[in-house]
């Protein structure tokens, strides 16, 4: 399954981060890359991901948005979502490499298409290291749905009438 994953961490000068990890299998790796390659997405180095990182992605040629697109017309179909929630996400939740990686409250989608930074035999890896101030209970309420709607792109699997329990632990 698709994980993400904050992890509370200081600095030797006490200042207090989160690393957001986005933890892949190979086998959902490779399913969302095919998908982005059949929206003819291209691979692109950028220094300025979220404005302070450099990494690999995959790019849209114009202001497509087709990562955010198909997960608002995915929570669309949920059953197990409030009306309220899905308005919040459907008009605030970005997929943009150019904004910063918690926008809105909400991360932000083009997380999903950093290219893995690190491999082992099972699984491939994204890292990030945010202030931790930018996490707390509002943006884990609406990361739940996000999260389910990625897992099931990865996996090829229809969740749109399912009801799915995801695990979100408050970073203290």
């Amino acid at each position: 399954m698709v994980k993400l994953l904050f992890e509370p961490y200081t600095d030797e000068t006490g200042n207090e981060y989160v690393i957001i990890k986005v933890i892949y299998t190979l086998k959902e790796w490779n399913h969302l890359e095919e998908l982005y390659r059949s929206w003819n997405l291209e691979r692109y180095h950028t220094n300025r991901l979220f404005d302070k990182y450099e990494a690999d992605v995959y790019r849209y040629r114009g202001s497509d948005e087709r990562l955010r697109q198909r997960i608002v017309s995915m929570l669309f179909n949920r059953r197990t979502i409030s009306d309220e929630d899905y308005a919040y996400i459907r008009d605030y939740i970005v997929d943009d490499i150019n904004k910063p990686l918690i926008y809105n409250y909400l991360i932000n989608l083009a997380i999903f298409r950093v290219i893995p930074q690190k491999r082992d035999s099972k699984h491939c890896f994204v890292e990030f290291m945010e202030d931790a101030n930018l996490i707390y209970l509002p943006f884990t309420k609406h990361l739940r749905e996000v999260i389910i709607m990625i897992h099931a792109l990865a996996n090829q699997i229809d969740y749109s009438r399912k009801k799915l329990i995801v695990y979100v632990r408050a970073v203290d």
